[in-house]
């Protein structure tokens, strides 16, 4: 465990298990019947698509990092204890790296595979709600970062819907983690609440 101390050993870890997701997503996608990359292509408006969907989830998190309710500041003190910590040392192309894996492959899991896979069998809306409910808990921090999670999921699998395409929600994940994690990590200072 000593190993994991390591900022770089540390970012391995990470790269290693978000990738591990994709194993998951295969798996998922062979109990459901689903072609686990059927509904992702290039199509530069889901690209700019995805970029849009940033907007809202940054002024949420904007919010996350200045609003004085009690919501916001059990998710900012997660952030200061683990996040910042855990992600403080890395480098921006690191972050980048990463922001990118959790978008692709947390994507193709909870929207493709899962979210796809659930459409076929019962529907639109109780496949977005059921792979929403799935990516929240997928995030155990606390019961309002799950619940954050989950809303977030919940917008992510809205724009697959609309764009019939997982580059959108792919684009708008990573951008978002990015974003937000140079953001709170280089920008933000320590909360003092």
């Amino acid at each position: 465990m000593e190993l994991l101390k390591s900022p770089r050993m540390h970012f391995y870890f990470g790269c290693f298990t978000e990738a591990a997701l994709l194993g998951v997503a295969a798996v998922v996608a062979f109990l459901f019947d689903y072609e686990i990359f059927r509904d992702l292509s290039w199509r530069t408006m889901d690209l700019l698509w995805g970029i849009l969907a940033t907007v809202p989830m940054l002024a949420s998190f904007g919010w996350v990092l200045n609003s004085s309710g009690r919501f916001a500041s059990d998710i900012r003190r997660f952030f200061e204890r683990v996040i910042r910590p855990m992600f403080g040392e890395w480098s921006i192309a690191q972050l980048a790296i990463i922001s990118l894996l959790a978008g692709l492959c947390e994507e193709v899991l909870f929207r493709g595979a899962l979210q796809g896979g659930l459409t076929a069998k019962i529907g639109a809306p109780g496949a977005l709600v059921i792979s929403s409910i799935a990516f929240g808990l997928a995030h155990p921090v606390s019961r309002q970062y799950i619940m954050a999670a989950g809303l977030i999921g919940f917008f992510l699998g809205g724009l697959f819907i609309a764009t019939g395409n997982l580059l959108a929600p792919i684009v708008a994940h990573a951008l978002y983690d990015f974003c937000a994690l140079t953001w709170f990590l280089r920008l933000h200072r320590g909360d003092p609440r």
